[in-house]
């Protein structure tokens, strides 16, 4: 983004939350706005600083004061792009910004949309040598012939030959690769960019292992005669 956003954590931030949705920072996510007290949330983003915590819900279930109880960390976005669907609806580019964590849920806004008092999770200081070292290892990795087969390698090879650096390449990876909402939020979590990559990894390495045990797509079923499509 061309532009340089600032976050006053003084103030509550909007909170979305939605299951199985985890932004990644550096990244965007498309997110149709249809349920009425979204629309309100995104009428205010939109009058005022752009900001909405993208937050994922419990999955055990427990219910607080302001319903679903929320996963600790959220990735605050900016809303970069949006185009009114009709009827009060949006459709919106959600650019993530930061890392932060729930100190304090607040009252909901005049709307019924959630907020909360964040605090930024900084990330830690790593050597240069340690993320031009795990950038290249998965640079290599998202190389290999059989990953090629997934669908989104093609845009994370492209992100590769712009040569981003490494700790917004980590999470752009993360955010095309990772499809398990539970590792994504892992990642999401963890503070130290070096561990971030390093659990990409194994998700990669783990995939490539599910696309080898099941054989070649073109024959149609693995070795076991289990379908492949």
């Amino acid at each position: 983004m061309a532009e340089t956003i600032t976050i006053d954590f003084s103030k509550p931030v909007p909170l979305f939350p939605l299951p199985g949705v985890v932004l990644m920072p550096h990244a965007a996510a498309p997110l149709h706005i249809f349920e009425e007290r979204y629309r309100a949330m995104t009428n205010r983003a939109l009058d005022s600083n752009g900001l909405i915590a993208m937050a994922t819900p419990d999955e055990d279930g427990v219910m607080t004061d302001h319903g679903p109880a929320l996963d600790e960390v959220v990735c605050v976005g900016y809303i970069g792009r949006h185009k009114s669907a009709g009827d009060g609806r949006y459709h919106i580019l959600l650019q993530g910004l930061t890392r932060a964590k729930v100190v304090e849920e607040v009252d909901p806004a005049e709307g019924g949309f959630r907020r909360a008092l964040l605090q930024p999770i900084q990330t830690e200081e790593v050597s240069d040598f340690e993320l031009d070292h795990m950038k290249g290892r998965l640079i290599e990795l998202i190389s290999d012939e059989k990953l090629s087969q997934l669908a989104v390698i093609k845009m994370a090879q492209e992100w590769v030959e712009h040569d981003l650096p490494p700790v917004p390449l980590f999470d752009l990876l993360t955010h095309a690769l990772c499809t398990d909402a539970d590792t994504r939020y892992e990642i999401l979590c963890d503070e130290n960019p070096i561990e971030r990559a390093t659990r990409l990894e194994l998700y990669l390495q783990n995939t490539r292992h599910l696309i080898d045990a099941a054989g070649d797509p073109e024959e149609g079923t693995d070795d076991s005669g289990f379908p492949l499509n």
